[in-house]
């Protein structure tokens, strides 16, 4: 959970990749401190500009298993 705290909240490659992380642990493990930690994560995404949210979501699309599951989940949240 610690992690996401180190990234600047101008890298979205590095909290994208966290959050699949994130989303993959909580899927897995039903941990509420995963989810909490993408939740986290999807509250920074919705916060970035355009360009920076596009580059977010095309690391999920591209690098993530399953894309399209965790592009809903930044729509829905959980």
């Amino acid at each position: 959970v610690v992690g996401v705290y180190f990234y600047t909240k101008n890298n979205p490659t590095d909290l994208a990749r966290e959050y699949c992380e994130s989303v993959s642990c909580y899927v897995e493990n039903h941990s509420s401190a995963c989810r909490h930690e993408a939740n986290y994560i999807r509250n920074m995404y919705i916060k970035m500009s355009s360009k920076d949210s596009e580059i977010f979501r095309r690391y999920i699309a591209n690098h993530c298993d399953a894309g399209g599951n965790y592009e809903m989940l930044l729509k829905t949240g959980f």
